[in-house]
């Protein structure tokens, strides 16, 4: 049931029962077909590998290219993190971390690839998702494992760079798989 409210498609009622929706969109006669790629949202844990298979490589090119604005901007971006805001402020200013760390990088297609990765974030699964599994109460976690990352961006240092990438988003993987 709860996948089925995070999907949209029922509403839970506490102390009411459960209400299948009924202002979903009309289906025409090939809704019994698999969803195309373009008609589906990636799924959180779809998303998570794509970023784990990307990111840390992302990270170690911005060790080599990031330019002293490049990582002045990540440690403004950082402070930013640190003011009290709502969870959605604070899921943008996540995105535009990672997206700083891959416009370091100098390669504008890693860029666009991290950023669509991103634009995932905002769909209404993902938001349940990150809602049920308290993904969007980890400040403490991100300002931590990001502040490693740019420090070791800041130290050319590729391998490490990669490393405290990939462990921020095992970090992610971790609380998600807790619910």
């Amino acid at each position: 049931m709860i996948a089925l409210d995070i999907a949209g498609l029922v509403e839970i009622r506490t102390g009411s029962g459960i209400y299948v929706r009924h202002d979903l969109p009309p289906k025409g006669d090939d809704s019994v077909a698999a969803p195309s790629m373009s008609q589906r949202d990636a799924g959180p844990f779809e998303i998570l590998t794509a970023r784990m298979t990307i990111e840390p490589h992302v990270a170690a090119e911005a060790a080599r290219n990031a330019t002293a604005e490049d990582i002045a901007a990540l440690w403004r971006i950082i402070e930013k993190m640190k003011e009290p805001t709502d969870p959605r402020t604070g899921l943008e200013r996540d995105r535009e971390f990672h997206f700083l760390v891959a416009c370091a990088t100098k390669n504008m297609t890693l860029a666009r690839i991290v950023d669509e990765l991103w634009s995932h974030h905002f769909t209404p699964m993902h938001s349940g998702i990150s809602t049920l599994t308290g993904l969007f109460h980890t400040d403490a976690m991100d300002i931590s494992d990001h502040t490693e990352i740019v420090r070791h961006i800041e130290a050319r240092s590729v391998v490490a760079a990669r490393k405290s990438m990939k462990a921020h988003l095992n970090h992610v993987r971790a609380i998600l798989l807790k619910a």
